[in-house]
């Protein structure tokens, strides 16, 4: 069973076919502020400004932070 991954990046999400495929996990569409799914892990754009609040939140939540590059 692949990962679920919870993606706010609206680039990762473009490339979500391609991810799914070499990374073998399922990407779920995350749209802040709205709830968090239910995931395994949150994503983001490696570590750009515009990750930061993924990686804060999957901290919060004590999920693993994945870095798309």
């Amino acid at each position: 069973m692949a990962l679920r991954v919870a993606v706010a990046s609206g680039g990762i999400w473009q490339l979500r076919r391609t991810i799914e495929v070499l990374s073998d996990c399922e990407l779920v569409r995350w749209r802040p502020p709205m709830r968090l799914p239910e995931v395994d892990a949150v994503a983001g754009w490696g570590r750009k400004d515009t990750a930061v609040r993924s990686w804060r939140r999957a901290a919060k939540l004590a999920k693993p932070y994945v870095s798309f590059e």
